[in-house]
């Protein structure tokens, strides 16, 4: 039915009243009314349209990272070592958003496996949220993957003691393309109050690293600074009586030079600060 039929409808009863001309004029007017009052209402619901209108399906929002890079970390651990240098060459660090837990990666020594001694190494500051565990292998995959390199092979691992606790060390084929390096895949599991480590270590083809020498660089492994972190502090300084128990004297070398732990120096290396007086008070 048109608009003006339904003008005529409703107006059917003044038709009654009205000449030919005027019946005709109130059609219009009442077809032209109606015709604008749909139109109001078309336009009220396109500029504030009902709530039904307007409600948008549910989108699933992307994950947040389980972690995140922190931008400018403050390096909390050092390992100066004959073997591997006094400072890293990479040093970079990630926290877990859930929990606060911080893992801090550091490589030392040369740029890259084959060209002279070279380590990398994370260290776990995992609290009381325990990662699930895993077996070495894939995480010295996972932790050569990292660094652009991939875990050919891997032998049984073994325990060597350190003044952190028992350490596994495996041997292990680190490849890149047609280059392959005799290295040591090492892990401490994690210790109270939440500290744990894993890292790859390699020498070269003439001076392969052997585990002895990776214990002792590991027991030089220390903090800078535990900020707020007072179990952490509590933990190194637990451990600061077994440092180098079982490591000959070394002292750091020029560049060029063979680790002084290759060839037994009788001198040592010099500590400072608060471990300085740890070891005077150890003689």
């Amino acid at each position: 039915m048109s608009v003006s039929n339904v003008a005529a409808a409703v107006a059917a009863p003044a038709f009654r009243l009205l000449p030919g001309f005027g019946r005709r004029m109130l059609r219009a007017l009442l077809g032209i009314a109606l015709t604008l009052t749909a139109m109001a209402g078309i336009a009220v619901f396109l500029l504030e349209p009902p709530e039904f209108a307007v409600q948008q399906p549910d989108r699933a929002q992307p994950p947040r990272p389980e972690w995140i890079d922190i931008v400018r970390p403050f390096q909390l651990y050092a390992m100066p070592s004959p073997a591997f240098g006094t400072e890293p060459q990479t040093f970079t660090a990630r926290r877990r958003q859930s929990a606060g837990d911080r893992i801090d990666a550091l490589t030392y020594g040369a740029a890259a496996p084959g060209s002279g001694n070279w380590l990398q190494i994370e260290i776990r500051r995992i609290g009381a949220t325990a990662e699930n565990p895993i077996g070495l292998f894939p995480e010295m995959a996972r932790m050569a993957a990292r660094s652009g390199y991939a875990v050919d092979r891997m032998a049984l691992p073994r325990s060597h003691d350190t003044r952190f606790g028992a350490v596994e060390i495996a041997d292990l084929q680190l490849v890149d393309g047609d280059k392959h390096n005799a290295c040591l895949g090492f892990r401490l599991p994690r210790q109270d109050p939440g500290i744990a480590f894993a890292g790859i270590a390699c020498g070269t083809a003439l001076r392969p690293l052997d585990r002895p020498a990776l214990a002792c660089a590991l027991d030089r492994l220390d903090l800078v600074s535990s900020g707020e972190d007072r179990a952490l502090a509590e933990y190194f300084a637990r451990t600061e009586s077994r440092r180098g128990r079982d490591c000959p004297p070394t002292r750091p070398q020029p560049a060029g030079k063979s680790p002084e732990w290759l060839t037994n120096s009788p001198s040592a290396l010099p500590l400072k600060g608060t471990l300085a007086q740890a070891d005077r008070k150890r003689r």
